[in-house]
């Protein structure tokens, strides 16, 4: 009596992990993001090879070390610090943009102005993606946060551009009216 029970509980333990096995095999088509996520983050954790830090998701690489006594000598200003201690690190810069002729600012101005001004950072060699968050507002993302002041420093020169802001400071653009400007 003993070695039959043995027997059937062997049996049915066999038989539900079949069942478990079969349930764990997707069809590739019927996999969510999530799967392919955790897929691809298991791949990872079995390859050999280790990507370069340049390959790897920006929160996994390593940071730069910062000497803040390196800093001081190098930087001419609290913004020159501000900017050196970005370096390598993504920032964001929101832009407002104003009509020089006086009219009101709508979304087909406004995407005009902020592709040119995307296409004269690219030409400059300014890494940055441009997205419209209002009629009148843009954000700017940079991979290398050094090179958003450079950008703010071309934006501001600009006639359509009325605000920057970055790291939450607020500088008046050259269309900023003369009001605004003595409001900063």
């Amino acid at each position: 009596m003993n070695w039959k029970s043995i027997v059937v509980f062997s049996l049915l333990l066999a038989a539900f992990t079949l069942a478990a096995e079969k349930k764990k095999k997707k069809d590739l088509r019927d996999y969510t993001d999530a799967d392919l996520e955790r897929l691809y983050e298991e791949w990872e954790e079995n390859d050999e090879d280790e990507l370069p830090d340049d390959e790897k998701p920006e929160h996994l690489r390593p940071k730069p070390q910062l000497s803040l006594e390196e800093l001081q000598q190098q930087a001419k200003s609290p913004e020159d610090m501000m900017r050196l201690s970005k370096k390598g690190q993504s920032v964001m810069m929101f832009v407002s943009v104003s009509n020089p002729s006086g009219a009101k600012v709508d979304k087909d101005f406004s995407d005009k102005i902020t592709g040119i001004w995307h296409s004269n950072l690219y030409n400059n060699h300014i890494d940055v993606q441009v997205y419209n968050v209002d009629v009148d507002r843009a954000l700017f993302l940079f991979k290398d946060g050094m090179q958003a002041w450079e950008a703010k420093d071309f934006l501001l020169k600009q006639k359509e551009c009325r605000e920057v802001t970055l790291e939450g400071q607020n500088y008046p653009g050259a269309g900023a009216s003369a009001k605004a400007k003595q409001e900063l």
